[in-house]
Parts: C-alpha cells; sequence; structure tokens
C-alpha cells in the first residue's frame, strides 16, 4: 500500500486501497451522521406535513414534488447553499461512494434557497463532487455560498455532478 493510503471495504466485501484524506473525510462525515441535526426536516415527513396541510387540490398534489429531491434534479439551478448535514441511509439499494465504519452508506442533506424563486428547500446527494466541495467550503467557513450545480452527461441516465460558482451578473448601467 502506498504512503498516505489506508485499507476500505468495498460493497462487494473486498478492499481497497484509499487516500488518508478520503478515509479521514469519511470519519468525519461519520461522527456526524451518528450526531443527528434536528434543524434538518426528514424530507418524507416534509411531504407529509404538506399533504395534510394544503388548502386547494393543486397544493396538496404538488406537496410532495420536492420530498426526495436530490443533486441529479437541480442542473443547472442557480442556489445559495445555506448549511448541511450527513445521515446514513435506509436504502440498501443506495450508490454512495460514502461508507461508514459499520457499513452504512451516507449521504448529505442540503439547505438551500432557490434564487429563481426565492424558495428554502432541502435536497441530498451522494455525487462524489457535490459532497466532497460542499464539505470543502464548510471546512473553510464559506457556506453559505452561491452555486449552481453542473452535470455533464455520460449516457442514458447517467451525470457526472460538479458543483460550480455562481456565475456573477453585471449590476449596473454602463457608464455611457
Amino acid at each position: 500500500m502506498a504512503k498516505g493510503q489506508v485499507q476500505t471495504a468495498t460493497n462487494n466485501g473486498g478492499v481497497n486501497a484509499a487516500p488518508a484524506v478520503f478515509q479521514r473525510m469519511l470519519e468525519r462525515m461519520e461522527l456526524a451522521a451518528d450526531t443527528p441535526d434536528d434543524s434538518f426536516p426528514n424530507p418524507m415527513i416534509s411531504g407529509i406535513v404538506g399533504i395534510l396541510e394544503a388548502n386547494t387540490d393543486e397544493e396538496m398534489w404538488e406537496s410532495d414534488e420536492l420530498a426526495q429531491i436530490g443533486g441529479r434534479n437541480l442542473r443547472d439551478v442557480e442556489q445559495r447553499i445555506i448549511a448541511y448535514t450527513v445521515r446514513y441511509g435506509d436504502n440498501a439499494e443506495m450508490i454512495s461512494p460514502f461508507q461508514a465504519s459499520n457499513g452504512r452508506k451516507m449521504y448529505l442533506l442540503i439547505r438551500s434557497m432557490r434564487y429563481d424563486t426565492g424558495e428554502e428547500f432541502v435536497w441530498n446527494t451522494s455525487a462524489p463532487l457535490l459532497v466532497s466541495k460542499i464539505l470543502w467550503l464548510a471546512d473553510r467557513a464559506k457556506l453559505p455560498a452561491d452555486v449552481v450545480i453542473r452535470g455533464t452527461h455520460l449516457g442514458g441516465d447517467q451525470w457526472v455532478l460538479k458543483l460550480k460558482p455562481m456565475p456573477q451578473r453585471v449590476t449596473s448601467e454602463p457608464p455611457f
């Protein structure tokens, strides 16, 4: 095993060498997942509450649309990431490179505000490039952060998601 690497378990019971920095990130995520942040609503319960509190048929039918929104649904949406928390996945079929020492897979719940609507919402992701950049921003006290998710289409329903800074806009009139 090369310097700066540690062994990590694979999904099929094998062992891989992983960079030590990745292992430290997994350990940090596991510690956060073991300490639930109650300020983040459970997305499924939020959908149920939206249904039960709907005033119209339209509100009721639409209230569960954001219950399970993921990074893949937010390509090209300009947003401000406000905060995040780490959760364990309950779905055995969940695809995530972030596996705790107990074998459970982890993901992030992210609280954001959409710039196009001003709406605050919670979304989830285990996309490696999104998770690592959100953790990097948090480590450097750069949250909230104005960002946009960009995607590279790999074919079918497969995308590589990347977090990018939100484009700067010209806010004043030209001086002529």
